[in-house]
């Protein structure tokens, strides 16, 4: 598989795992942790918050991956221009 295609098979599969975390089943894992704080915040609202995190940083760093233009300007003519 080509550069492209790994990149896009990471995109999908970092997808599938955010939305499995996500998810409210998994998260109810921490629902009966109560009174507990981790910096202020309650444990529930903390590790949706960590996870939030931790998924934006791994697109931000699967995007540097991407190529940064999609087309050659000559791609992008109609049929008949020069």
């Amino acid at each position: 598989m080509d550069n492209k295609g790994t990149t896009y098979a990471w995109a999908i599969a970092l997808f599938v795992v955010g939305f499995l975390i996500l998810n409210p089943p998994l998260i109810r894992i921490f629902s009966p942790v109560h009174g507990q704080l981790i910096f202020g915040f309650p444990v529930l609202f903390a590790c949706i918050f960590i996870a939030w995190f931790v998924l934006i940083a791994f697109l931000f760093a699967l995007s540097c991956c991407l190529p940064r233009t999609v087309g050659t300007p000559q791609d992008n003519q109609k049929p008949g221009e020069k």
